[in-house]
């Protein structure tokens, strides 16, 4: 067995253990040496987070950072709505009326183009390829985001979901706000709700949990230059969860009125069963978080593997919201 056992982190001791069907499931999902999971749920003010490591793996707790990278959507998505709020920009605000002079998105027959189009997927930009490069985003600086939103051909509005959407909400926001992504993050999102790991740039990665690909390869954290707002934070399971918790009924504490300013958080995707999900992956990476706020519980699951989840019943994410729905709902938390 590739996993030892568990190593238990716990600030309220009042969840019941891990299914250990699950547990076998992310065992038999992650194979590589040197892998370490951290697997946090928390049912109301009950929060529970542990470790499992391979053999000879690194040590991992509640605060140490992993790449989040897709889930990066839900903090800009919360940016966003607390941007409606502010006064700063409108839901419906066409892109056209914010852009800065070197941002042209272009035009199109129909309705134009607007900040909820960028919030929800539904703007047909193109899917930008990964290639080959150990850092596939590295290069895009904001010329060269600028010369991939200029250029595009927005024909489809129901296509598949581009990183250039949330990277052009995200830039347009902060330009708005006459600040960097990274800054506005820090400082509307994670000192509100106390994320004290959390950043949303490069600057602390030598704290991370040491990445490997899926061949067992060391690998490095992705560097997203300006395509940030679609995946640069680093975060850690504490912290998630805390994002989390803002979206609870009866939370009156920062942001929580920001969580629904739409019948589905921004940047969250939702479930059959009313729960929100966000998932992300790089090549030394894999995330996940789901919250389901009737029941005022979520799950977050962090791996320094990327790209290492199956798909089908084996994949992450379907792990993940078996793993939400047998944790217990608050008000049946003994």
């Amino acid at each position: 067995m590739m996993f030892a056992a568990p190593l238990l982190s716990m600030f309220v001791a009042a969840l019941p253990p891990l299914p250990d069907e699950l547990v076998v499931a992310i065992e038999k999902q992650v194979k590589v040496q040197g892998a370490v999971v951290v697997i946090g749920r928390r049912s109301g003010d009950a929060v529970q987070i542990e470790e499992l490591g391979s053999t000879g793996g690194p040590k991992a707790d509640e605060h140490t950072l992993f790449e989040i990278d897709g889930i990066t959507e839900t903090i800009t998505g919360l940016l966003f709505a607390e941007s409606v709020r502010r006064g700063e920009v409108r839901l419906d605000e066409p892109v056209a009326e914010l852009h800065d002079a070197d941002l042209h998105p272009p035009s199109r027959t129909g309705p134009p183009l607007t900040l909820a189009d960028l919030a929800t997927h539904r703007t047909g930009f193109p899917h930008l390829s990964l290639g080959q490069s150990a850092q596939p985003y590295a290069g895009v600086d904001r010329a060269a985001l600028a010369r991939f939103v200029d250029d595009a051909s927005l024909q489809d509005r129901t296509g598949a979901p581009s990183v250039l959407d949330f990277a052009l909400l995200g830039t347009l926001l902060a330009d708005r706000a006459a600040t960097s992504y990274a800054s506005l993050a820090r400082e509307r999102v994670f000192v509100p709700l106390d994320m004290d790991d959390s950043v949303a740039d490069t600057g602390n990665d030598q704290h991370m949990a040491r990445e490997r690909s899926i061949a067992g390869e060391l690998a490095t954290p992705w560097q997203y230059a300006a395509l940030a707002p679609a995946g640069a934070v680093r975060s850690s399971a504490v912290d998630l969860l805390r994002l989390a918790g803002a979206m609870f009924p009866g939370e009156n504490g920062p942001l929580a009125a920001d969580m629904h300013v739409t019948p589905t958080p921004l940047g969250w995707r939702l479930d059959a069963s009313g729960a929100v999900w966000s998932s992300g992956s790089s090549y030394g990476s894999s995330s996940f978080l789901a919250v389901a706020p009737k029941d005022r519980t979520a799950v977050v699951i962090l791996c320094n593997v990327g790209l290492g989840f199956g798909s089908g019943s084996s994949s992450l994410d379907t792990i993940g919201l078996r793993l939400l729905a047998a944790t217990p709902a608050a008000s049946s938390t003994p």
